[in-house]
């Protein structure tokens, strides 16, 4: 059976299930192998007995040297062709060659994407009157951040009748997960902004339908915007669409809040992938206090131990000297002190016996 075929059933598959990202994933990485195989004239076919690990070696290679992708960016595409082709093998249509045991499939630790307590008040007060788009994406961010850190996906499909009895209650979209978010002052006042009357939306982000184009297009307009915000309020870093959730787990954390009740708030399965978001900042807050300690005893040392240490060193050089001008004077007396030409004979001092106990 030929791969690509193979990976299309699987992309029918998502779609249906309405996995419309994950289908999204396979579809790109399917895509950009067959440009590979055609650039490299192996065709545009590929039978799965030919799938091997030297194929995915220089496929790798040409991600990274060729299209110059990062080392994340290589293993997204890895991995759904990883995971079709095991598929494959699990359902007996090849046999196992350990393709992809060579190439790296694995996430690289990425750059934090939290703003901190004085940028997100920057954010906030940026005067933003002068243009409705950057003031809407402001917003959404807001909006984002004081609902537990909703993702972008579900805020955008956020519907009128998720909402009942001052809360939030919707349906995680990369897990499922079902989720409650208290609905507080400054939310309601975003969404009367923004909600257009008798649309079943609360954001004019995306249209009725799930349709996956409208959200991508949403999700561009939504990026591009935070990164001129970013630029605006001298945020280093810049920001995604992602920034709104780091951000809510960081200042959480930071609030003591246990690290089980932020990993229910985002809807995340194990309590380990909450700990990838707060990653950053326990390294953040080690830091700190490491530094308060060289700090400390930096300040003790320079007060008191480099003092110290010139005053011995002053006093051990001048000792010494004293020392060796003596030695040398007693040498001189002993061996060169000459009467009519001949050495004066000196008796050795005797020896002092050792006491022994």
């Amino acid at each position: 059976m030929d791969y690509f075929d193979y990976i299309s059933a699987i992309i029918s598959t998502k779609v249906s299930a309405g996995r419309q990202k994950t289908a999204e994933n396979y579809r790109c990485a399917a895509r950009s192998l067959r440009q590979f195989m055609d650039i490299s004239g192996l065709g545009v076919h590929l039978p799965l007995q030919d799938v091997d690990s030297g194929l995915m070696l220089c496929f790798g290679n040409y991600l990274t040297k060729v299209k110059r992708v990062s080392r994340n960016s290589c293993s997204a595409y890895m991995r759904p062709l990883r995971a079709a082709y095991n598929k494959a093998v699990a359902e007996g249509l090849c046999v196992d060659k350990k393709p992809f045991a060579e190439v790296y499939t694995g996430v690289d630790r990425t750059r934090k994407r939290a703003l901190d307590e004085s940028g997100l008040k920057r954010l906030l007060s940026l005067d933003l009157s002068g243009s409705s788009g950057l003031a809407m994406a402001r917003d959404i961010f807001f909006f984002s951040f004081l609902a537990n850190g909703m993702s972008f996906v579900d805020v955008a499909h956020l519907r009128m009748s998720d909402m009942n009895g001052g809360r939030i209650r919707y349906s995680r979209s990369k897990t499922g997960q079902q989720i409650t978010v208290k609905i507080c002052g400054q939310m309601t006042e975003i969404i009367r902004r923004y909600h257009c009357r008798g649309s079943e939306m609360v954001f004019p982000l995306v249209g009725g339908s799930k349709c996956h184009k409208d959200y991508d297009t949403a999700l561009r307009w939504y990026n591009r915007n935070l990164y001129r915000l970013s630029k605006i309020a001298g945020i280093d870093g810049g920001l995604t669409s992602y920034s709104a959730r780091h951000t809510w787990t960081s200042q959480a954390c930071r609030l003591h809040v246990p690290v089980s009740v932020i990993s229910s708030c985002m809807g995340h399965t194990t309590e380990m992938t909450t700990r990838i978001y707060l990653r950053s900042l326990e390294e953040a807050e080690t830091d700190r206090y490491c530094l308060a300690v060289v700090e400390h005893y930096g300040s003790v040392w320079k007060e008191n131990g480099t003092k110290g240490a010139e005053t011995d060193m002053g006093e051990c050089y001048a000792g010494r000297k004293t020392k060796n001008i003596r030695r040398k004077k007693n040498f001189d007396n002993l061996n060169h002190g000459k009467k009519n030409g001949d050495c004066i004979k000196q008796k050795c001092p005797p020896l002092r016996k050792r006491r022994t106990f």
